[in-house]
């Protein structure tokens, strides 16, 4: 099964994203900052990463580039 993770401090918008995504049969993981995000790909095989590029208290771009360090995963800003 395809994992994709969410990462977003907007609760609602997490859920809104998990819960599509879920029903579409992929097993979904949700971090509330960058720092969770790059914990969880470091000890979890992700195939996708959704990063909200309005997360308030986080460097999106320099997430994106810790993540690409770790693995070719692709990965959408919303």
């Amino acid at each position: 099964m395809d994992t994709i993770l969410v990462v977003a401090d907007d609760s609602e918008l997490r859920d809104a994203i998990h819960v599509y995504f879920r029903n579409e049969g992929f097993f979904v993981i949700e971090a509330v900052d960058s720092l969770e995000a790059l914990d969880l790909v470091k000890s979890i095989s992700v195939d996708l990463v959704i990063l909200d590029a309005g997360m308030l208290r986080t460097d999106r771009i320099q997430t994106c580039t810790e993540i690409w360090k770790m693995s070719n995963t692709p990965m959408i800003l919303i």
